[in-house]
């Protein structure tokens, strides 16, 4: 798909090799700018150009896009409102300004300039550029409204292609729910029984593995109990919150998936952070993206790397 900027560049060539002007510039005007945006020139190297939005108040294409009328100068030497443009054009001596414009509204200005070697501009130039620039304005007009549009369709595309991954993720969240509190009562039901023989024999041999089992099985069922705050589908509350504390379960959820990928985590957290207002389940969202994000750049560059977590008071 052509852009604005490709159709300035095939308009400026055309009317530099058919008219045999010495230099054709497109300039485009944005409603909620006050300067005009340099596009294309045909007839001077690209590196001559303006790179910026060219002021209103520098040049003859001021009138031109106040008044929406074009505008002649056989002699710019006398000309109050001429000023040189182009670096590579110091020696231009006649100037024909034209707007382009649809129904009532400016789509921007083009900016023609012959140097000493070439005839001054007549009224045959007048018309011929006139007729030429209703064209033109069209022909940007409607690239432009292309190009919204198929802007706006890709962002409906991008919105649509969100919510059905919102979906997804919400119905594999009740899934994941059911699967949970199916893993959760066995996994209490573990620890009860490891708990219940050291209590029986403290001093047996298989006091400690027993200890063991129940320690990691704990650790499992904060694991679970962190899954199934993300899987609750509940409404946003404000309460008091140790970030400490969320950025931990994150690490803790992640750990296994940073360390098959030769992902270290380095965790250094303030032990004064005050208590912060918010929502928890979302706070958890929140930095089990960052931290995902984080993963993947890592693993797009690296073959291992590490995160580092810190917090403190600012």
């Amino acid at each position: 798909m052509l852009t604005v900027n490709d159709q300035c560049r095939r308009v400026a060539d055309l009317i530099h090799s058919h008219f045999a002007y010495t230099v054709v510039a497109l300039y485009t005007k944005d409603p909620l700018q006050p300067a005009l945006t340099f596009r294309a020139v045909a007839g001077l190297p690209i590196d001559a150009a303006p790179t910026e939005p060219v002021s209103l108040d520098r040049c003859v294409a001021k009138l031109v896009a106040r008044r929406g009328q074009p505008y002649l100068v056989s002699d710019v030497t006398s000309e109050l409102f001429h000023a040189p443009v182009f670096a590579g054009l110091p020696e231009a001596r006649a100037e024909l300004c034209l707007p382009l414009v649809v129904g009532d509204r400016l789509i921007g200005v083009i900016d023609i300039q012959n140097d000493a070697k070439r005839p001054p501009f007549d009224e045959v130039d007048m018309l011929a550029m006139s007729a030429l620039a209703g064209q033109v304005g069209i022909l940007i007009d409607n690239t432009r409204m292309f190009q919204d549009l198929r802007k706006s369709v890709e962002e409906q595309t991008q919105l649509q292609e969100q919510l059905v991954q919102s979906e997804k993720l919400s119905a594999l969240g009740q899934l994941v729910a059911g699967i949970i509190h199916e893993i959760n009562n066995p996994l209490t039901a573990v620890i009860g029984y490891a708990d219940l023989e050291v209590m029986k024999n403290p001093d047996g041999s298989s006091s400690e593995n027993l200890k063991k089992i129940a320690q990691e099985s704990r650790r499992v069922a904060q694991i679970v109990h962190n899954l199934l705050a993300f899987a609750r589908k509940e409404k946003p509350a404000r309460e008091p919150v140790d970030l400490n504390v969320v950025l931990h379960d994150i690490v803790r959820i992640q750990t296994y998936n940073l360390r098959a990928t030769n992902i270290q985590v380095i965790e250094n957290y303030t032990p004064d952070l005050p208590i912060t207002l918010g929502d928890p389940n979302q706070l958890r969202q929140v930095f089990l993206n960052i931290v995902t994000n984080a993963e993947h750049a890592i693993r797009k560059s690296h073959s291992r790397g590490w995160i580092r977590i810190d917090t403190r008071t600012v």
